[in-house]
């Protein structure tokens, strides 16, 4: 629908002001559908033992190893579906509703630089890192 409005506003600059509300219509329509969605995360986290614990993880040509107190799990490079990059944080998507975030700020430019590296060469890996999201 913003694409629509975009475009009769391109190709009538005269008549912004009449494309002003569909675009607002546009916007207040997606808004419950994405904070539904960051509701729904925010639950999920909450949900994990994992909350309030601090963890470790280590990266290697296997996948990806968190670790709190005495638990142990271990992610594959191959069950990764999509990998993607922020600003600060990495996160690795498996199917559909299951995500690993990795916060840039605890690794330094090197471990980002392995992490890449470990992606693009894993032998099972169905994906690549994906360029920057702002």
């Amino acid at each position: 629908m913003l694409c629509i409005v975009l475009v009769t506003a391109a190709f009538n600059p005269e008549k912004w002001w009449l494309a002003l509300p569909i675009s607002l219509i546009a916007v207040l329509s997606a808004a419950p559908s994405f904070l539904i969605m960051r509701w729904r995360w925010h639950r999920q986290f909450l949900k994990s033992q994992l909350a309030d614990t601090e963890m470790t993880a280590d990266i290697d040509e296997r996948g990806v190893t968190l670790a709190a107190h005495s638990d142990r799990k271990t992610h594959l490079w191959a069950g990764f579906s999509q990998i993607y990059e922020s600003r600060s944080v990495v996160m690795l998507e498996k199917g559909d509703s299951d995500y690993l975030f990795l916060p840039k700020r605890a690794m330094s430019g090197a471990q980002l630089a392995e992490l890449k590296r470990f992606a693009d060469l894993a032998p099972n890996c169905k994906v690549k890192l994906t360029s920057p999201m702002s």
